[in-house]
């Protein structure tokens, strides 16, 4: 015999996951038990989520930083070439793809 204990990882109202704990022999997890692992899963799914916004952040950093690197870009190319906007960011692209 075995006995389980499962919590679910909560963040903004969604379940990202669950907490079990198992033991071998059979027996009745204490309230204070139940407690401590509703509170341990609810720090792991803070630094779930936390984690998760973080790296969202990351990618729109990096998203960010392209968009002006291409700007720059397009704006060097539009003064050397007195090029019209389109006309830079087409040169861009062909040369990006070739």
């Amino acid at each position: 015999m075995a006995s389980l204990l499962s919590v679910p990882l909560y963040a903004r109202d969604k379940v990202l996951g669950v907490i079990n704990v198992y033991t071998k022999e059979q027996r009745t997890f204490s309230d204070d038990e139940v407690d401590f692992i509703k509170v341990v899963a609810g720090q792991a799914a803070t630094a779930i989520e936390n984690a998760r916004l973080m790296s969202e952040t990351q990618e729109m950093k990096r998203t960010l930083e392209t968009r002006k690197l291409v700007e720059r870009a397009k704006g060097i190319l539009q003064y050397k070439h007195n090029l019209t906007e389109e006309e830079a960011y087409l040169r861009l692209r062909m040369r990006a793809a070739g």
